[in-house]
């Protein structure tokens, strides 16, 4: 924190830039949120008998900042060196983002792994849905889309190929597979555990299926739901059912001839 301070100093619009590069959906919202409270400010503005009411406000929150000020002021009369050897302890510390994070509960899952395969495969999970968080929210955006679009035009329903449509997220924005073999997706626990070779291809298997529990069942129940409204409870179950296979065949297949290249490469 300290670091990034210092390097985006003088950059007035860093913090913008990196919250859109980060978290684009948080970031928009907050931007169209700020937006309409102006808009709404700027029409208030306008009415009789606004400006009372705005020298009445802006008389509270004067006072609760010279409060703020005073308390603040007292805190760091008190605490400053106490906050200063915090930041000198920080900034001695470089943080690189390759390396796995694990927090306390995570580190709680992998001591109570029955063995080492499970743990690595834990250790998978975690890093995936930390370092590919936007990948669950565009699949969760394209599901509530695409179930809104076969409710509202239940015509799409006599097609065939709607468990393909429904997979193509799937295979385009989460990719867990692929996503394992990366250069920089490195966990410390295969040089700290006694796995072979057998073992990490297996863990990865199943970190890949475990991912798939989540975002194949989101897609599928984005295609069984208006089935179940248009056509009923048989229609749902078979064409969710197909969404959800068709996941997991391309997920078992894709990561076995990711697998494959990889051992070629090494």
């Amino acid at each position: 924190t300290g670091n990034a301070g210092i390097h985006n100093r003088g950059n007035a619009a860093s913090f913008g830039t990196t919250a859109f590069s980060i978290a684009p959906a948080a970031a928009l919202a907050v931007s169209l949120g700020t937006t309409l409270l102006i808009k709404l400010l700027a029409e208030a503005l306008l009415k009789t008998g606004f400006v009372d009411a705005a020298l009445t406000a802006s008389g509270i929150v004067l006072a609760v900042f010279v409060f703020s000020f005073l308390y603040a002021a007292c805190l760091f009369s008190r605490r400053y060196y106490a906050i200063l050897a915090s930041f000198i302890d920080t900034d001695m510390i470089q943080l690189n983002a390759g390396y796995e994070f694990i927090d306390g509960k995570q580190a709680e899952q992998l001591r109570l792994a029955k063995n080492p395969q499970m743990a690595f495969r834990h250790s998978l999970v975690m890093q995936f849905e930390r370092r590919y968080a936007l990948s669950t929210f565009l699949i969760l955006t394209f599901a509530i889309i695409m179930a809104l679009v076969l409710w509202n035009s239940p015509e799409y329903l006599d097609s065939s190929i709607i468990p393909a449509v429904a997979a193509m997220p799937w295979l385009i924005f989460s990719k867990p597979w692929a996503a394992f073999y990366q250069n920089d997706f490195h966990t410390g626990l295969v040089e700290t555990l006694p796995l072979d070779g057998k073992s990490i291809e297996r863990a990865r298997l199943m970190a890949a299926m475990q991912i798939l529990l989540k975002h194949g069942s989101v897609l599928a129940a984005s295609v069984a739901v208006p089935y179940l409204i248009h056509h009923g409870i048989v229609e749902a179950l078979i064409y969710g059912g197909v969404t959800f296979i068709l996941c997991t065949v391309l997920t078992f297949v894709l990561d076995r001839c990711y697998a494959r290249v990889f051992k070629l490469k090494v």
